[in-house]
């Protein structure tokens, strides 16, 4: 496995069979005490990485109160990749709380960003899980994100999120 495809490996959904939710939350809130490392922009890009997988859990006052922090300093997602994480984390916290559509478009939006810096992969990662949301509502969107996703998967070798992606596919087959 490339050195790209195990670094997409932490990106793979916290609620996912085997993954301590617990265990996650608790160290990316180890890492927002630790100010060593979490400074400026990272510290954003923790934030909304904890925002994301505190929606994805159904912690959505957890969610919110870690983009409200966000919020209320913008400099901590100045960079892009924190903007695109940041979008990310808005995008779960709209589909948690119902509103597809929004959810949609911030994905879509997330995507563009990591596209714009050169990040596929990242991209991808996105594709994936809009693929997922659109599987609610339009099963050709989410057919086309699947196979754009796969492609930037491929081209790194990423086969566990390959193996993700087939899943996917052969849910949507039924």
């Amino acid at each position: 496995m490339s050195s790209v495809a195990a670094a997409v490996l932490p990106t793979v959904p916290v609620r996912a069979k085997g993954v301590n939710f617990r265990g996650a939350m608790k160290q990316l809130e180890r890492a927002l005490a630790e100010p060593t490392w979490t400074d400026g922009q990272r510290r954003g890009s923790v934030l909304a990485v904890l925002s994301r997988i505190a929606a994805m859990n159904g912690h959505l006052d957890r969610a919110a109160s870690a983009l409200a922090e966000i919020t209320a300093a913008p400099e901590l997602c100045a960079a892009p990749a924190s903007a695109a994480e940041l979008l990310r984390a808005q995008a779960e916290l709209a589909w948690a709380k119902g509103d597809a559509g929004q959810a949609e478009l911030l994905l879509r939006r997330c995507v563009a960003v990591w596209l714009e810096i050169g990040a596929p992969v990242h991209a991808a990662d996105v594709r994936l899980r809009l693929c997922e949301l659109l599987l609610e509502s339009d099963n050709i969107a989410a057919e086309l994100e699947l196979g754009s996703a796969e492609a930037a998967f491929r081209q790194v070798d990423a086969e566990p999120v390959l193996r993700r992606c087939a899943a996917l596919r052969a849910a949507m087959r039924g």
